[in-house]
C-alpha cells in the first residue's frame, strides 16, 4: 500500500514537468511555465545578473 501511494505522490509531480528544445519547464497554475535551472548554468546566469553591463542595479533608492 506504501509503495503505492509514493508512486501516485511521484507521478502527480513528474506530470508538470516538461520538456521543450532541451530545457525543463515546471507547468504552474494557470498554464505559466517556469524554466528549471541546471547546475551548470548558475553561473553563467548570476555573472549576467551580477556584473553584466546589462544586469546592473538601479541605485539603493530604488529599492524602497
Amino acid at each position: 500500500m506504501k509503495i503505492a501511494e509514493e508512486k501516485l505522490k511521484w507521478w502527480q509531480k513528474v506530470k508538470k514537468l516538461i520538456l521543450m528544445e532541451g530545457q525543463l519547464f515546471h507547468e504552474e497554475k494557470k498554464g505559466q511555465l517556469i524554466l528549471i535551472v541546471q547546475k551548470h548554468q548558475v553561473i553563467a546566469i548570476l555573472y549576467i545578473v551580477h556584473d553584466h553591463s546589462m544586469g546592473r542595479h538601479r541605485g539603493s533608492g530604488s529599492m524602497s
